[in-house]
């Protein structure tokens, strides 16, 4: 399969790591975009889709062909909204640092008739395939999010040290990283983005952010 990828050097590398052995997979850069045949092909993961929506357009014609694009922070839905008519097959995947090479792509569609091209695609790709409800910060990156949010409250409010519960959470519920180094990996602009966009979603004080972790985010703008 010939993938056209496009995304962060922090994303594509941890995409290449997990599919580069399996298919041929060509890096466009997004001033590229405009002058790049889509149509040669079979698959685009557009990896950082959410902070380039403007690239949509791009790929609404490719008729039937699979775009799948970072989709946490966003819905479908509401992409499909934007621009009117896609002819594509647009699919929506994790594609948080850390959540690219996993065992299981956690993924939406938009349109039921959808799911077929994901569960191909995962065959493709040699990954389960995990079919979540399209809505604002998934399954996964919503609860490591409130998680890492948490963490960062306790911590501001002197309860316990980084290293402490880093240790905690790691030897209590086998979690592979602590919240901070998990926070680290994964950028805290884009932990807080992510809980950001889910609050103003929902309107839901659990998903308030602690004031720590948005100066961390303004310190870090990885």
């Amino acid at each position: 399969m010939r993938i056209a990828l496009i995304g962060t050097d922090k994303r594509v590398q941890e995409f290449q790591a997990a599919f580069g052995n399996l298919h041929e997979i060509v890096r466009i850069q997004e001033k590229e975009l405009p002058n790049e045949d889509l149509t040669l092909y079979n698959a685009i993961f557009d990896l950082n889709y959410e902070n380039t929506p403007e690239h949509l357009p791009y790929y609404a014609p490719l008729k039937n062909r699979p775009v799948v694009i970072s989709a946490v922070r966003t819905t479908l839905q509401r992409e499909i909204n934007r621009i009117g008519e896609v002819k594509c097959a647009l699919l929506g995947m994790n594609c948080m640092p850390t959540f690219i090479d996993r065992p299981i792509i956690e993924c939406t569609v938009a349109d039921r008739s959808d799911r077929d091209t994901w569960f191909n695609l995962g065959e493709l790709l040699n990954k389960k395939v995990s079919i979540v409800d399209d809505r604002v910060g998934m399954v996964t990156p919503r609860v490591v999010c409130m998680i890492i949010n948490e963490a960062f409250f306790t911590l501001q409010e002197g309860t316990a040290t980084i290293a402490d519960i880093d240790l905690g959470m790691k030897l209590g519920v086998n979690y592979p990283f602590g919240p901070f180094e998990w926070a680290k990996k994964i950028g805290y602009r884009e932990v807080y983005q992510v809980l950001q966009a889910v609050y103003d979603d929902l309107c839901d004080d659990r998903y308030k952010i602690s004031h720590l972790l948005k100066q961390y985010a303004l310190d870090h703008k990885e």
